[in-house]
């Protein structure tokens, strides 16, 4: 990749060529070159920049493919479990968002001062994106983030979980994920963040193609 380096009359200005590499993930941007640019009349900086982006083209035989995702989240700890379902199309190359809502846990620690019992709130979000292949087969990305805080406290942590597969039409796949950090700020809850490591939650994902 080849781009302009800018010098003081703007981009291109010394007419030199810079290299380098841009790593970029499906939908992602990179920043190649970046100018501030005062405006006089107006007393204003406009910025200018010049981005990269990539995209995938997809295969004819199969981009007007609908996939059905049956996609359910599973809480396990301390005694409870907890489930829920969602029922999702997305079509062949496409981005589908999932959103679980809020869950409420009991952690076995000792509570905050004048509460009866510690309770956290848990949200689980992310994406499933499908390319049906020539031989049947689906190459699958699924990506989620685990979040959790305590619903009478001030913290609150994430973690991110992201998994590609290949797998066949109605074939079970399942993601776990990882319990959210500890934070520095609330290193005198040891306990808490002990006990969501012990909180198993995983999505459990079959697709099939619709046509």
């Amino acid at each position: 990749m080849e781009a302009p380096d800018r010098g003081e009359g703007g981009i291109g200005a010394r007419g030199r060529i810079s290299r380098g590499d841009a790593h970029l993930t499906e939908g992602g941007r990179a920043l190649l070159d970046f100018v501030p640019a005062f405006e006089a009349s107006s007393g204003c900086w406009h910025n200018l920049a010049l981005e990269l982006s990539a995209s995938i083209l997809e295969d004819p035989a199969f981009k007007d493919h609908r996939i059905g995702y049956d996609l359910w989240l599973v809480s396990e700890g301390h005694g409870s479990r907890q489930t829920r379902r969602l029922q999702l199309i997305g079509k062949q190359g496409e981005k589908v968002a999932f959103d679980y809502g809020t869950f409420r846990a009991k952690l076995p620690v000792a509570p905050l001062p004048g509460k009866d019992a510690y309770i956290v709130e848990m949200t689980v979000t992310g994406s499933i994106r499908t390319r049906i292949q020539p031989d049947g087969s689906m190459e699958i990305l699924l990506a989620a983030n685990r979040g959790a805080h305590a619903s009478e406290g001030s913290w609150y942590s994430a973690a991110h979980g992201s998994k590609s597969f290949r797998a066949m039409p109605s074939e079970t796949l399942k993601l776990e994920l990882p319990a959210p950090n500890a934070i520095h700020d609330h290193v005198n809850e040891p306990d808490t963040f002990r006990a969501l490591a012990e909180q198993h939650v995983a999505l459990v994902l079959t697709p099939t193609i619709l046509g």
